[in-house]
């Protein structure tokens, strides 16, 4: 079976809200998905594809702060940065 998702933006929630929970995945999706593979005993495998924009690292304060009632860019490190809200969106 070949399952496509795409667009769930994650985020780390200091900018701004998730526009789904992460913990909606195990709760609802996977749940579901499980469901779905019990009624159906012919599948023998499960391919999972996360297209665009699954875990979204843009809409966080790490790469920004508020200065003067503005939004001005942090100086951080891209790869560090992206490797720890990564980790923080999924755990």
């Amino acid at each position: 079976m070949l399952v496509f998702i795409s667009d769930i933006h994650l985020t780390d929630g200091t900018a701004f809200p998730s526009y789904l929970p992460a913990r909606a995945f195990g709760e609802v999706f996977f749940d579901h998905l499980v469901s779905i593979l019990r009624r159906r005993s012919r599948v023998k495998e499960l391919n999972l594809v996360l297209l665009g924009d699954f875990f979204d690292l843009i809409r966080t304060k790490d790469w920004w702060t508020i200065r003067e009632g503005q939004w001005k860019p942090k100086r951080v490190t891209p790869f560090v940065t992206s490797q720890r809200l990564t980790f923080v969106i999924v755990y």
